[in-house]
């Protein structure tokens, strides 16, 4: 079963020459409520561990809020990957207003600052809402460009998420189903996200993904780095990855988080529908994540 499974994510249309880069979202920790601290330790230290191995440049956006050991920012400045501003409580904007929002990315920029030695220069919304009115996505950008931040978009959007709460609290037999599922649906969701950049843009763009610090992503990272290359990607920057001409697309997007490609498609004047075919996580693995909460 493993090597059909193998065999399934490595036969994806070839190509050469992509580029993607990586980042975290939910430092320290992305489901900090149900671990301990030694538990945070140790996801914290295996993904950054694995990230070194696979020799791939990463940036990991703090929620300062979730940190109950000091050193663990500490680990990711210490093995050279970026860390950038995700507010210090992962706020969301619609709910508590451009003013509560920008204090709240004031407050997170203190805490990282310490570590790094200097004030983030990038920062990633959380739930990748930048706005559902004009005036509120302009005030935040005001306050952004202002403080010397860069904002990090995201191409391949996913829900990451919903499959490392499931593995969380799956029972240990289960969690090798979980693995090789996830590797599945993110090798779809890269393909969705090629397509979506060649509709929209007429050729594929240096891609950003978004994953979360999670356990999960710490047990799969080298099947997943293994997946990406794969597909032809060559791991760069998020530096890197902006300079592409195509991050300067005009974007006028208002609403809900979603990515960078649905924003230059519907600024463009494309129907938000042609964006709602993307792939699913699997009602299985949606089940077992929703057992937490029942």
């Amino acid at each position: 079963m493993r090597r059909s499974i193998g065999l399934l994510v490595l036969l994806a249309p070839l190509a050469f020459g992509r580029e993607v880069a990586i980042t975290f979202d939910d430092l320290p920790d992305f489901d900090d409520d149900l671990h301990s601290i030694a538990r945070q330790t140790m996801i914290t230290n295996e993904l950054v561990s694995r990230i070194h191995a696979e020799h791939v440049p990463a940036i990991g956006f703090v929620n300062e809020e979730k940190i109950r050991d000091g050193t663990l920012l500490e680990t990711w400045h210490r093995a050279g990957l970026e860390l950038g501003n995700h507010t210090y409580a992962h706020t969301e904007l619609h709910t508590a207003g451009a003013g509560e929002f920008t204090c709240d990315i004031a407050r997170g920029s203190d805490i990282t600052s310490r570590v790094i030695g200097h004030s983030p220069s990038w920062f990633r919304h959380p739930y990748l809402e930048t706005g559902k009115t004009a005036e509120q996505r302009d005030a935040v950008n005001g306050f952004l460009a202002m403080h010397g931040y860069e904002i990090a978009p995201v191409t391949i959007d996913d829900s990451d998420w919903i499959f490392a709460t499931a593995y969380d609290v799956a029972r240990w037999w289960r969690r090798p189903a979980i693995r090789r599922a996830y590797i599945i649906y993110m090798a779809r969701r890269f393909d969705w996200a090629e397509y979506e950049s060649r509709l929209v843009l007429g050729r594929e763009v240096p891609q950003v993904l978004l994953l979360h610090a999670s356990a999960l992503n710490a047990d799969t990272f080298p099947a997943l780095a293994q997946m990406i290359r794969a597909r032809g990607y060559t791991f760069i920057s998020l530096a890197d990855a902006i300079s592409d001409s195509a991050y300067a697309s005009k974007d006028e997007w208002l609403g809900g988080g979603v990515g960078w490609i649905e924003h230059w498609g519907v600024t463009k004047g494309m129907d938000e529908v042609v964006f709602e075919s993307d792939p699913q996580v699997p009602g299985w693995v949606q089940k077992l994540a929703r057992e937490r909460e029942e």
